[in-house]
């Protein structure tokens, strides 16, 4: 069975451990294993999925001051060029 000097299998032991190990039906298929078959599941691609906007931070306390004073700051005052 082994060789007890080394305490090694052999070749065939190995490879029939490798095989019994070896799965015969898989319960999570893979996008990659089925795209190599030549088979394309959409299905198998994880969506990102929609988010609502996030809004950038001081947002809120930036809106407010630009409600207070809306006419003092919509316009920049710049002399006109000739």
């Amino acid at each position: 069975m082994t060789d007890a000097s080394k305490g090694l299998a052999t070749e065939k032991e190995a490879r029939d451990v490798a095989e019994e190990a070896r799965e015969t039906e898989w319960e999570h298929p893979s996008f990659a294993r089925e795209l190599f078959l030549g088979r394309f599941r959409a299905d198998l691609i994880n969506r990102t999925p929609q988010s609502t906007p996030r809004r950038r931070p001081g947002q809120a306390g930036l809106d407010k001051f630009r409600r207070s004073s809306p006419s003092r700051f919509s316009k920049i005052d710049r002399p006109e060029r000739s």
